[in-house]
Protein backbone atom coordinates (compact mmCIF):
# COMPACT_ATOMS: atom_id res chain seq x y z
CA UNK A 1 0.00 0.00 0.00
CA UNK A 2 1.75 3.45 -1.06
CA UNK A 3 0.76 7.18 -0.69
CA UNK A 4 -2.11 7.03 -3.18
CA UNK A 5 -4.61 4.75 -1.20
CA UNK A 6 -3.43 6.22 2.30
CA UNK A 7 -4.44 9.99 0.61
CA UNK A 8 -7.97 8.40 -0.16
CA UNK A 9 -8.32 7.03 3.17
CA UNK A 10 -7.43 10.50 4.54
CA UNK A 11 -10.10 12.20 1.89
CA UNK A 12 -12.61 9.41 3.02
CA UNK A 13 -12.33 10.00 6.81
CA UNK A 14 -12.72 13.37 6.58
CA UNK A 15 -16.23 13.06 5.11
CA UNK A 16 -17.31 10.13 6.70
CA UNK A 17 -15.37 10.10 10.45
CA UNK A 18 -13.77 7.32 11.59
CA UNK A 19 -14.18 4.02 9.13
CA UNK A 20 -12.82 0.68 9.47
CA UNK A 21 -11.98 0.28 6.61
CA UNK A 22 -11.85 -3.40 4.71
CA UNK A 23 -8.79 -3.43 2.10
CA UNK A 24 -8.32 -5.93 -0.54
CA UNK A 25 -5.74 -5.75 -2.79
CA UNK A 26 -7.43 -7.25 -6.53
CA UNK A 27 -4.90 -9.09 -8.84
CA UNK A 28 -6.98 -9.19 -11.76
CA UNK A 29 -7.81 -5.32 -11.95
CA UNK A 30 -4.64 -4.67 -10.30
CA UNK A 31 -5.89 -2.30 -7.67
CA UNK A 32 -6.54 -1.53 -3.84
CA UNK A 33 -10.25 -1.80 -2.74
CA UNK A 34 -11.66 -0.02 0.15
CA UNK A 35 -14.74 -0.81 1.27
CA UNK A 36 -16.90 0.30 4.06
CA UNK A 37 -19.70 1.06 6.04
CA UNK A 38 -20.89 4.95 7.02
CA UNK A 39 -24.23 6.51 7.05
CA UNK A 40 -26.02 3.70 6.70
CA UNK A 41 -24.76 2.40 3.52
CA UNK A 42 -22.07 0.49 2.21
CA UNK A 43 -19.40 2.30 0.09
CA UNK A 44 -16.62 0.85 -2.30
CA UNK A 45 -13.58 2.45 -3.49
CA UNK A 46 -11.30 0.90 -5.82
CA UNK A 47 -7.66 3.25 -6.30
CA UNK A 48 -5.73 1.96 -9.39
CA UNK A 49 -2.13 0.58 -8.80
CA UNK A 50 -0.74 3.58 -11.17
CA UNK A 51 -2.42 5.86 -8.73
CA UNK A 52 -1.06 4.22 -5.81
CA UNK A 53 2.34 4.39 -6.66
CA UNK A 54 2.50 8.29 -8.78
CA UNK A 55 0.12 10.33 -5.93
CA UNK A 56 3.24 11.99 -4.31
CA UNK A 57 4.58 12.84 -7.64
CA UNK A 58 1.92 15.17 -8.47
CA UNK A 59 0.62 14.24 -12.12
CA UNK A 60 -2.19 12.10 -10.64
CA UNK A 61 -6.07 13.42 -10.46
CA UNK A 62 -7.36 15.57 -7.45
CA UNK A 63 -9.11 13.66 -4.79
CA UNK A 64 -11.35 16.98 -4.46
CA UNK A 65 -14.74 15.16 -6.38
CA UNK A 66 -14.06 11.70 -4.83
CA UNK A 67 -16.55 12.28 -2.02
CA UNK A 68 -18.98 13.70 -4.51
CA UNK A 69 -18.67 10.86 -7.33
CA UNK A 70 -18.92 8.25 -4.56
CA UNK A 71 -22.09 9.22 -2.94
CA UNK A 72 -24.00 9.87 -6.66
CA UNK A 73 -23.38 6.42 -7.45
CA UNK A 74 -26.50 4.12 -7.33
CA UNK A 75 -24.41 1.60 -6.35
CA UNK A 76 -21.83 3.80 -3.48
CA UNK A 77 -18.71 2.75 -5.63
CA UNK A 78 -15.83 4.70 -6.92
CA UNK A 79 -13.04 4.26 -9.43
CA UNK A 80 -9.77 6.54 -8.79
CA UNK A 81 -7.07 6.44 -11.53
CA UNK A 82 -4.53 8.59 -12.82
CA UNK A 83 -6.58 10.63 -14.74
CA UNK A 84 -9.84 10.54 -13.26
CA UNK A 85 -12.41 9.42 -10.57
CA UNK A 86 -15.76 8.08 -11.94
CA UNK A 87 -18.64 6.11 -10.55
CA UNK A 88 -17.91 2.00 -10.80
Amino acid sequence: MGAGVEAVKQKLSSEFGRVDFREAFDRNTDSTTLAFDAEGQIYSVRVSREFDDDFLSGTTVSLRDLIHVLKRSPGRKASVGTAEIIEA
